[in-house]
């Protein structure tokens, strides 16, 4: 299992550590944000999904 999430908080911190206690894993809490390139992902994804949504409203 590998838990996604998009900033540190409450179940980075608290749940999923007491939840993966007694389970030989390494959990690290890191998570997505902040990191330098997504927000540049985020920006190439919505230009992707408008080009296509555009796309279709032609035809």
């Amino acid at each position: 299992m590998v838990p996604v999430f998009l900033s540190r908080g409450y179940f980075t911190t608290h749940v999923i550590p007491e939840r993966l206690a007694d389970v030989p894993v390494m959990y690290d809490g890191q998570t997505l944000l902040p990191h330098p390139a997504l927000g540049r992902w985020l920006e190439r994804e919505a230009e992707r999904l408008l080009a296509m949504l555009a796309g279709r409203l032609k035809d």
